[in-house]
């Protein structure tokens, strides 16, 4: 794992520390400005969606699964993060 993807790992657990009811948070990063929004909706195959080019998939294999992209356009970065059942 790079430091990145170490520092996007560790900022996931926190998120779902934040609301451990909520299935699905959509978080977007512009400077250091943030904003998170949390539902129950899971309708994307992240997995398929990185393989296609649309970002880096992350996982810890037990907790989550993370879809991490950059717009540059906008200068900001996304993430799609589930929770995996338990």
């Amino acid at each position: 794992m790079t430091p990145e993807q170490r520092d996007d790992h560790d900022l996931i657990l926190t998120t779902l520390v934040r609301d451990p009811s909520a299935q699905r948070f959509l978080i977007r990063f512009q400077g250091s400005n943030g904003n998170v929004t949390c539902d129950g909706l899971r309708p994307s195959n992240l997995r398929a969606l990185a393989e296609a080019g649309h970002g880096t998939y992350l996982t810890d294999e037990k907790t989550y699964e993370a879809l991490v992209g950059y717009d540059i356009a906008n200068d900001s970065k996304h993430y799609v993060i589930y929770r995996l059942p338990r």
